[in-house]
């Protein structure tokens, strides 16, 4: 490991001792009944513009602790969305690809002048204290995946042959699953490490990848199968709740059982 599992460790135990900072997590807050359509409508900005997974989270991550503490009318939360997606943009992407206030307010339809966008811009980073670098499990994620969460003694269905599809299909998981709790408030309770952990367990599971919880996941994450199992459980169960055609097997299989067997036993 060396240095490069000494830069890992000193990279993480700063991201965590962040982690703890602007956080924000109100379910009595009033935009919430909205919140599904605004979040959905980010990603697809997102999509549109081919901007960085990190960069609509973060911009969510602004949205939720903007909202959270303050009310803004229905009329003005679209408004107040871009201006998130703006802002995250100009600290995560290059300078070339952070869309115009043009092309955000196309997405909205033009709703907009661009001299509300301008306002609303300033306005929400006054509100946030100029204080924009909030850590986001997706963050997480990219810092495990650059040391990889697929191993060498892994099992997969299929057999050794099928290491290849693996590694292909582990990052669209994560990816889907990290989407996936993005669009529902009640993940955010958890520490973005935390979820971050959960969406990888969530994301071998779907793959079929054995045991779910590598004892490298622990060492790589610092999180062990009893930390996770929490947000692991509820982001599956939504999985299955939001997505009740695909198929799931009627009985667990044996990697499932064993980790719940750790978790509960830890």
């Amino acid at each position: 490991m060396g240095v490069d599992w000494e830069l890992h460790q000193e990279i993480l135990a700063g991201m965590q001792k962040s982690e703890y900072n602007h956080r924000v997590y109100n379910v009595e807050a009033k935009y919430l009944r909205h919140r599904r359509v605004i979040v959905d409508w980010m990603c697809e900005v997102g999509e549109e513009y081919s901007l960085n997974p990190v960069t609509i989270h973060s911009s969510v991550r602004c949205l939720d602790r903007l909202l959270g503490v303050m009310d803004v009318q229905k009329n003005k939360l679209q408004l107040v969305a871009m201006a998130c997606i703006l802002i995250a943009a100009k600290y995560e992407e290059q300078e070339d690809a952070i869309p115009t206030l043009a092309e955000l307010n196309e997405c909205s339809n033009n709703a907009f002048t661009i001299e509300c966008i301008k306002a609303m811009e300033v306005d929400v980073l006054r509100a946030l204290h100029w204080t924009i670098n909030a850590i986001t499990p997706i963050h997480f994620i990219t810092l495990f995946q650059g040391r990889g969460i697929v191993f060498q003694n892994d099992s997969f269905e299929g057999g050794p042959q099928s290491r290849s599809q693996v590694l292909k299909y582990i990052k669209k998981y994560v990816n889907f699953f990290a989407e996936l709790s993005l669009q529902e408030y009640t993940f955010q309770q958890y520490l973005p490490s935390v979820m971050s952990a959960a969406i990888i367990a969530a994301s071998r599971r779907a793959v079929k990848i054995d045991p779910i919880w590598h004892k490298e996941l622990e060492r790589l994450t610092t999180h062990s199968a009893s930390t996770i199992f929490r947000p692991y459980h509820h982001l599956y169960v939504y999985y299955i709740e939001s997505f009740p055609s695909a198929p799931h097997p009627a009985t667990l299989p044996p990697a499932v059982i064993e980790f719940e067997r750790q978790a509960t036993s830890s």
